[in-house]
This record gives structure tokens, C-alpha cells and sequence, in this order.
């Protein structure tokens, strides 16, 4: 018996781990069913090469002496003992090219974050839908 008065039996006690392999089984049918019904079209362009590449590629994005950081909020830079990094890879082979690009800052926001993608794409030629920059 339970705490509400119930008969517990094996089929109403809840196992965590028969839950999560009822969860991927739901999900794995879940994907093989929407793969199924894409047209085959669409899945011949998704795998028209086998040829991906990775590339990966760094740069300096210390802000230069003066530049109000944080928007503002905090101190100009006065001067550097470190410098801060942009660190990322792109995908090729894929269709356009797609970028992950990790920078060392406390945050690129609103227009900012849409400018960085936006030149970024321009730089390998792809779309600013296809770069993904985050700040570390």
C-alpha cells in the first residue's frame, strides 16, 4: 500500500529508466517517420556529397584603448594584458558554409549580434542564418 491507500503493483510503480527508454523509443519513431516522408527529391540534395571539410579559424577582437565596454556601463579600456579571442569552425560541404564562432566577450547583443553574423557570412559566403555566434 502507498501513502493514498493504493495496492502498488509492478505495472503502476514508475521506473525512471523504462521511462527514459519509452521517451527515445517515441522519439526515435518519431524521426524515422518524418524521415520517411520526406520526398526522396529533398534527401538526394541533403546527401549529395560526402565530402565535408572543417575548417577552424581564430582572431584578435581586443576592443581598441578607449572603447567604452559593456555598452558603457563599466570603465573604458585603459590599456591590455590580455588579449580577448574569437575562436570557430566552419562546415563545408554541407551546402553553404556554416560557422560556429565562440568570442571572448560578456555579451553581443540586439544589433550587434545580427551585424557579427551578417559580416561573418559575408567572409565565407554563406547566409546569416547559417552562423552561429555565442560569447563565452
Amino acid at each position: 500500500m502507498n501513502s493514498r491507500g493504493n495496492q502498488m503493483t509492478k505495472s503502476n510503480i514508475f521506473y525512471p529508466d523504462q521511462f527514459q527508454r519509452r521517451q527515445f523509443l517515441q522519439q526515435s519513431v518519431a524521426a524515422a517517420t518524418i524521415w520517411s516522408i520526406i520526398p526522396n527529391s529533398l534527401r538526394s540534395e541533403l546527401h549529395e556529397t560526402n565530402d565535408l571539410k572543417l575548417a577552424s579559424f581564430s582572431a584578435d577582437v581586443t576592443p581598441p584603448e578607449g572603447h567604452p565596454l559593456c555598452g558603457g556601463w563599466i570603465t573604458p579600456v585603459v590599456g591590455v594584458t590580455d588579449t580577448l579571442d574569437a575562436h570557430g569552425i566552419v562546415l563545408l560541404g554541407a551546402g553553404k558554409p556554416i560557422v560556429i564562432c565562440a568570442v571572448d566577450w560578456t555579451g553581443i547583443l540586439n544589433e550587434s549580434h545580427v551585424l557579427w553574423r551578417t559580416e561573418i557570412a559575408k567572409a565565407v559566403g554563406t547566409t546569416p542564418e547559417r552562423v552561429a555566434v555565442h560569447c563565452v
